[in-house]
């Protein structure tokens, strides 16, 4: 894996393809604005039409790669474009994510695994906390729980953040499963199963082409994690306008402290987003948009925007 790295490292800067300092694996063609993303031995590259040509022919001038195809299936996700008006007429251009079918394999799983339970239609992955200091036995699904959720991970990072919560949750409950997790599974299991028609969404519209920008959301709940009071931060990174909504990112992860109120665990989470998210995105955003790129930051709690 290593040589390879640095094989196809070498050759991309040969044909001036530049590495961006803080995203791996990412690399950038001023001259022709083309963008390039490497995963292993999938290449996925953007830019204008009229440079995608040479851009490959550059590319496989080091490098022997397969003959490039449109953008289908990537890393186990269907990317499903579409094109329609907006309100002006401008035309919109957009992407479904689509993993449907994954996510049918990981239910297969999950009734494979969990003695074949049936799956009733849920509204929600979450159901309500036992009371506080209630000790429970150890859930049947100890032993299984860590495959089940690891694989729908996958789904859920790349085009599902409606499940983050939940999972990376029940992902923290591993070495203490009890009899409430199985029936948390159980649960997120059962929307997963009723909600294979979710799609994650992005589109663009030509007539916001100078009043495109990016946008970091962050929120946090308090006290959330039943077992050690912990709450857990939440982000969500788009590039907004008018007529355009594209996520960029998206995360849900447990605080490493306890908060002692809802500002100090939004002031947390918000650090978060930025640090991790929102900060590293400018510098892409800055090269492949405008150099005086600029982000808004939301958060809806008073008290810790004060």
């Amino acid at each position: 894996g290593g040589s390879w790295e640095r094989h196809f490292n070498s050759q991309l800067a040969n044909c001036r393809f530049e590495p961006f300092e803080i995203w791996a694996s990412m690399f950038r063609r001023p001259a022709r604005k083309l963008l390039l993303m490497v995963y292993v031995d999938d290449f996925k590259l953007s830019g204008p039409k009229q440079n995608m040509a040479e851009g490959w022919k550059l590319i496989r001038e080091g490098l022997t790669i397969e003959d490039p195809k449109p953008l289908d299936l990537y890393l186990g996700c269907y990317h499903e474009y579409f094109e329609c008006k907006d309100p002006k007429g401008n035309t919109v251009r957009g992407r479904r994510y689509n993993q449907e079918n994954f996510l049918r394999s990981c239910v297969e799983r999950y009734l494979e695994l969990g003695g074949n339970p049936k799956l009733t239609k849920v509204a929600t992955p979450f159901i309500e906390d036992p009371p506080q200091g209630v000790e429970l036995p150890q859930g049947e699904l100890q032993s299984s729980a860590a495959a089940i959720l690891m694989k729908v991970l996958y789904a859920a990072r790349y085009s599902r953040p409606d499940l983050l919560r939940a999972i990376c949750y029940l992902a923290c409950c591993i070495t203490r499963w009890d009899t409430h997790c199985d029936k948390q599974l159980h649960r997120l299991m059962s929307y997963i199963h009723h909600t294979y028609h979710h799609r994650l969404v992005g589109y663009v519209s030509e007539g916001d082409a100078g009043a495109r920008s990016m946008h970091a959301y962050a929120d946090a709940d308090f006290a959330g994690c039943r077992f050690t009071q912990r709450s857990t931060s939440g982000g969500y990174l788009c590039v907004e306008g008018e007529h355009t909504l594209f996520p960029l990112s998206f995360c849900s992860k447990r605080q490493g402290a306890v908060s002692h109120s809802t500002p100090e665990a939004e002031i947390v989470s918000g650090d978060h987003v930025l640090r991790t998210m929102g900060i590293p995105a400018l510098q892409m955003w800055e090269t492949i948009w405008s150099p005086d790129a600029k982000m808004t930051f939301h958060d809806d709690n008073e008290a810790m925007i004060r």
